[in-house]
């Protein structure tokens, strides 16, 4: 007789455990720290007749596909994959090398895979200089405190960290060129009425 209520309290108990058990898993849940946001993808965007624009991991890239070879600004991050993703939107476009990398910034997450390409064979352009494959031109361009990459025949410039922290002096040297849209460090591509704005609003 005993045994039977002995056997009821338990199951009650057992009940209570489990019970208070999900109920501290739900705590858990509230108080645990929220997961990462996912990372964000490399996307590839035409800018002009073989012109691309290459965002999320890093700084932007731009290349330009020529008949000897392609023209590369900006190489991203050096974390795991990214030096992989971005040879393979490269190649997906063409089988041509890249020759040339140029960089808006010495900051990792502009020239981050740099050894990568030059390990491929890729020259390094420093500092002001131009470099022309077949017919198309990219000049590296000391403004301000940064450098920017035009390309004359596209009418494109990469304008690096310009963009986040312009001045006059240095948006002003930018507009005597001829071009119409721009690429900033990370964000979407500017039509340079946009530029033409942000200049009439500094002193």
């Amino acid at each position: 007789m005993g045994a039977g209520p002995a056997g009821r309290r338990s199951e009650s108990e057992g009940k209570g455990d489990a019970t208070a058990a999900k109920g501290k898993g739900k705590a858990d849940a509230k108080t645990a720290a929220p997961p990462a946001p996912p990372a964000v993808p490399q996307v590839l965007r035409l800018l002009r007749p073989s012109t691309y624009l290459v965002t999320g991991h890093g700084a932007n890239s731009v290349f330009r596909v020529t008949p000897q070879g392609v023209l590369m600004v900006d190489t991203k991050s050096p974390v795991p994959g990214d030096y992989e993703r971005l040879i393979e939107l490269v190649r997906g476009i063409t089988p041509q090398p890249v020759k040339f990398v140029l960089n808006t910034s010495p900051k990792p997450e502009s020239s981050g895979n740099n050894a990568r390409f030059q390990a491929l064979g890729a020259e390094i352009v420093t500092g002001e200089r131009i470099v022309k494959l077949d017919a198309v031109e990219a000049r590296s361009l000391r403004i301000g405190e940064g450098i920017v990459v035009y390309f004359p025949s596209d009418k494109v410039i990469c304008m690096g960290d310009l963009y986040s922290s312009p001045n006059a002096a240095a948006l002003d040297a930018m507009l005597k060129l001829d071009w119409t849209l721009a690429v900033p460090a990370s964000g979407e591509p500017v039509y340079r009425a946009a530029i033409e704005a942000e200049r009439k609003n500094l002193p």
